[in-house]
């Protein structure tokens, strides 16, 4: 199936318009979000879909990107980002969108300014290469977590490829080892973690 594809900075009658023509036409529809997520940007994405979608009897899905992982800083120490102010309002506003019907969110390398941690060689508490993918993994499932509560795994698709404007280099094959291992340990069955990986692609975009 033709997807179509496009970038969200605010809303606008030329973007509601094209996709309104995109989703008449039950095309499913990529949307890089290239705004840091605020409540007025929330409110927005919000304005743009139920305008786009008012008056349809069906709505092909749509697919946000750069908001899992959203972007984020480094420096700021796993145990501060726990209760940031940007934390809280991540596990808000993610709970918000999951509300939008037939949304779904791309799961893609962050955007945090450093490269994907590579795969160690050999496991062990020295490996500094190891102890850099232990803490990628802890902060990729703090965000994981509260998107996987509010959208379910049915609702999250994998993608192997940074957002566009990301400056950091990431090999496919390190994000894919750090992404499925984060949402093993979340808990998550091998069925669902093979529908974020695989089924649920398949089903919005169809087979190559």
């Amino acid at each position: 199936m033709t997807s179509m594809s496009t970038v969200f900075h605010k809303s606008t009658p030329e973007g509601i318009e094209s996709l309104t023509w995109a989703l008449e036409r039950g095309r499913p529809v990529d949307i890089d979000l290239q705004a840091p997520i605020s409540d007025q940007v929330l409110e927005e994405f919000e304005d743009l879909i139920s305008k786009a979608s008012s008056g349809l009897s069906k709505v092909a899905p749509i697919v946000l990107s750069n908001v899992l992982p959203p972007p984020h800083d480094l420096e700021l120490p796993i145990v501060k980002l726990m209760n940031h102010p940007t934390y809280l309002a991540f596990q808000s506003q993610t709970a918000a969108l999951s509300l939008l019907p037939n949304l779904y969110v791309k799961y893609i390398p962050p955007s945090w300014n450093a490269p994907t941690p590579p795969t160690p060689s050999f496991k062990v508490s020295e490996d500094s290469g190891f102890k850099q993918k232990q803490e990628w993994k802890q902060r990729i499932k703090m965000y994981l977590s509260p998107v996987v509560e509010a959208f379910g795994y049915q609702r999250i698709i994998f993608g192997s490829s940074p957002c566009p404007t990301s400056q950091a280099p990431s090999n496919a094959s390190d994000w894919y080892e750090i992404a499925r291992e984060s949402l093993a340990e979340l808990g998550l069955d091998q069925d669902s973690i093979d529908a974020v990986f695989f089924g649920n692609a398949k089903i919005i975009y169809g087979s190559p």
